[in-house]
């Protein structure tokens, strides 16, 4: 027995396709909704059919009988977008615009509460005899349908009565009577557009006349002219010339104060402002620094006072006013105009300073009139320009009002926007035979949809899972190991033992090639209510491993049931030492010494013992009664009152072992220990290839959660017909535990279940007919090896007959290596 357990060989099987078994791994992602549905109609396909068939001819003849022949007239309306022009091109006949909201809003006239009723009123309603009362009304409107289409710019009516001649006379009064409407509307439209326009001649009329009145009040203040501009200007002349004179007064009358005759001061530069009245170059000057002050002003407001292009501004007017500043300089030491200045200025010093102050007075007093009277001038001529662009402005509304008056009362002597093409065609068929067909083809999809979902509704309700999809649906995040058949219990049938025994061999595959690569060894056998098959399975797969060359243990953790224990009727009883040494008749010395003595003589240690004289005949009898009496089992090895090896059996299949229950009793399992549950997987994992755990149900045991918390992965075993809320529920229980589920297996599965399932692959053609043919030869193996008792249970007794079988040769390979 070795510390490192070695490779465990995988028995020649049919092996999956790597695809197969990373799909199988990772759980079926989404099933499609025609597969969920065929999923819920397994088993129940014949009750399906028959409802849909029934509910099918019933809805179909109530569908067609549902309504009775209509007739249909129809009539049609053409809106010309634009009608013929007379004289010109107006918007009144161009091409309409918004022409789409039109058309829609003449469709809503046409089932508007007046054109109705104007229909109603007409003589070929009246001739119908159906009156005009209100329940009349709402019928009509009803079978009425008014739909335009303004890409062919025509309205359709139509109007639908089981008497078509009613249908006829129905469409050709709502079409008079929209037709009624809209020459009302229109006339009233165009009468109400020209008075508008007369209207605004009149007003535009008073206008002018009241502006042109205005210009001749403030003409005839001027002698009758219109234009003032000669004035303006030949008193502006006349300004500039009395402020020159005054200049000169003023400047005799300084040069007589000082006494003095005025000299050129070539220091003393004269004003900019008196150059620039003269001099040309100092005014272009002057305007060139207004400019730039200007700007200074505009960019500081917009960029501050220390912003680049303000301060380059600044530098430029410096430079300036240094060139005005030498220009005026230069002007005053020899411009020609200032001699002449200081020369008349010079005969006006003669004169009395009493006859200066009287000159200048009085062309003080010349000057303010002549600036009055410019202003004057201004403020008039400037009324004048705005009355006459004014009536300008009325003139030239008024003209072009009267054209427009002329040219729509012209216009409106032409129609024909609004066309009727049909007034109403009779009709000579039913218009809804082929609805009638519809509604009998509706009324037989819809009842035989009812019947089929009735079905489907059965299937919903129904909580059990049938098959294995069931199962996958249920638990769709944990991978499918394999599916088990339904075997009866006297199983006698070769193929259906090859069948389980091939279905058993894969599930042992699938845990050995599973995510980890065979690194699992320790596995727990669960289920989440009694009465699964998960007994069976773990013997099963015991002596599969056992088959494939793995030594193998079964440990029975199933203190309540036990089963396993009882399937291999398996009863460990102590050694004949140790219930020598419980009783207290011997020593451990006396053991150790009377082992070593037999182990030389060949003889038993009760024998040796008593040759020794270390007990007495009579104590040897007490303790052979005595040792059958106690059994041996699990909690002996958890309790530390045995080793493994004591309390473990080997079964009849070479490699396989298993550790009962023991002496255990139910309310013993409160006594497991994770801790102690730890130390027996570890040792077991030294001494074993394959260590399977059957445990109760995982929802309704103490033990099953504290193993499957410790193993290495647990195969979660459903039987069909079992709850799919138990199933999910004990999922869940599992992870919660934080147990690691190695796969799902689905047993006792129908036959239709097992050949349409990925798993059967022992349905293949090449491997039924091996089976088939050796046939024969597991009959015969059956009477030549050991006869197998029917309470290990048909899948147990399925893989022990395939394991005594002969191995065909096509199966036959080398072992395989499994860490």
């Amino acid at each position: 027995m070795s510390s490192s357990p070695s490779p465990l060989p995988v028995q020649a099987l049919p092996m999956l396709p790597e695809h197969a078994i990373a799909q199988q791994a990772l759980g079926p992602p989404g099933v499609h909704p025609a597969r969920r549905i065929h999923m819920l109609l397994r088993g129940r396909y014949h009750w399906a059919s028959l409802l849909a068939l029934v509910g099918l001819v019933l809805g179909g003849v109530t569908g067609h009988s549902l309504v009775s022949d209509v007739y249909t007239s129809n009539g049609m309306l053409r809106i010309e977008p634009s009608v013929p022009a007379v004289l010109s091109n107006t918007d009144q006949n161009g091409v309409m615009p918004m022409f789409d909201s039109f058309v829609r809003a003449q469709a809503v006239v046409m089932r508007s509460p007046r054109c109705i009723q104007l229909a109603l009123d007409s003589p070929a309603w009246k001739a119908t005899n159906r009156g005009a009362a209100a329940d009349v009304i709402q019928r009509f409107n009803r079978s009425l349908r008014v739909a335009e289409d303004p890409r062919s710019q025509v309205i359709g009516v139509w109007f639908s009565d089981p008497d078509p001649d009613v249908a006829v006379a129905a469409v050709r009064s709502i079409i008079e009577a929209y037709m009624d409407l809209y020459k009302e509307y229109d006339a009233t439209n165009e009468s109400g557009r020209l008075t508008i326009l007369q209207d605004r001649i009149n007003i535009k009329t008073r206008d002018y006349e009241t502006l042109n009145r205005k210009i001749n009040d403030i003409a005839e203040e001027f002698g009758g002219v219109v234009d003032l501009q000669p004035q303006i200007t030949d008193t502006l002349n006349q300004l500039q010339a009395l402020e020159a004179d005054l200049r000169q007064v003023n400047l005799a009358i300084d040069l007589a104060s000082e006494n003095k005759q005025p000299q050129p001061d070539a220091q003393t530069a004269p004003d900019p402002l008196e150059i620039a009245a003269v001099d040309p170059v100092m005014r272009d000057y002057l305007a060139r620094k207004r400019t730039l002050e200007q700007l200074i002003v505009d960019s500081t407001a917009r960029y501050g006072p220390k912003h680049r292009l303000v301060l380059d501004r600044q530098r430029q007017l410096d430079g300036l006013n240094s060139i005005i500043q030498r220009y005026a300089q230069d002007y005053a030491r020899m411009g020609p105009n200032a001699s002449a200045s200081n020369a008349a200025a010079a005969g006006l010093a003669a004169l009395s300073p009493e006859r200066l102050a009287t000159r200048r007075n009085t062309l003080t007093q010349q000057i303010q009139q002549l600036r009055a009277q410019k202003n004057n001038l201004g403020e008039k001529s400037a009324q004048l320009r705005d009355l006459q662009q004014k009536a300008q402005n009325a003139w030239q509304d008024l003209e072009s009002t009267r054209k427009r008056f002329e040219i729509l009362n012209t216009e409106s002597q032409v129609s024909g926007r609004v066309t009727p093409i049909s007034k109403g065609e009779t009709p000579f068929e039913p218009s809804n035979a082929g609805k009638r067909k519809q509604l009998a083809l509706l009324g037989g999809v819809g009842g035989g949809s009812f019947g089929l979902g009735l079905i489907l509704l059965w299937g919903l309700l129904d909580r059990r899972l049938q098959t294995s999809d069931d199962l996958r649906l249920s638990v769709h995040k944990t991978r499918m190991l394999g599916i088990l058949p339904l075997l009866p219990d006297d199983l006698t049938d070769p193929d259906q033992a090859s069948s389980a025994a091939f279905a058993v061999h894969h599930i042992r595959t699938m845990l050995q090639v599973g995510p980890s690569r065979g690194r699992d060894r320790i596995f727990a056998v669960t289920s989440p209510a009694p009465g699964t098959g998960k007994t069976s399975l773990t013997f099963a797969l015991g002596l599969s491993f056992a088959h494939s060359g793995a030594k193998t243990l079964l440990v029975d953790a199933d203190i309540v049931g036990a089963g396993l224990t009882a399937r291999s009727e398996a009863a460990v009883h102590p050694k004949l030492g140790q219930v020598l040494l419980n009783a207290g008749y011997v020593t451990p010395q006396q053991i150790e010494m009377a082992l070593a003595q037999s182990a030389r003589d060949g003889r038993r240690i009760g024998e040796t013992l008593l040759a020794q004289g270390a007990i007495t005949e009579e104590q040897l009898k007490q303790a052979l009664a005595l040792q059958p009496q106690k059994l041996l089992g699990l909690l002996d090895v958890l309790q530390k009152r045995a080793s493994l090896d004591d309390c473990t059996k080997a079964l009849a299949m070479p490699g396989l072992s298993i550790l009962p229950v023991g002496s255990a009793q139910i309310h013993q399992a409160a006594s497991i220990s994770p801790h102690a549950l730890d130390e027996l997987i570890q040792h077991a994992r030294a001494n074993y290839d394959i260590v399977l755990f059957d445990t109760g149900p995982i929802l309704g045991s103490l033990e099953a959660s504290a193993v499957a918390a410790l193993v290495d992965g647990v195969v979660l075993t459903v039987s069909r017909g079992e709850q799919r809320p138990l199933a999910e529920r004990a999922a869940e229980h599992l992870r919660s535990v934080g147990a690691i589920v190695a796969g799902l297996v689905f047993n006792r599965a129908d036959e239709q279940d097992v050949v349409r399932s990925s798993y059967a692959s022992l349905h293949s053609t090449r491997v039924l007919g091996s089976v088939r043919g050796q046939a024969a030869a597991v009959q015969a193996s059956h009477s030549r090896h050991r006869p197998h008792p029917r309470w290990l249970g048909p899948i147990a007794t399925a893989v022990a007959v395939d394991a005594d079988s002969p191995t065909p040769p096509e199966a036959t390979t080398a072992p395989t290596p499994n860490p």
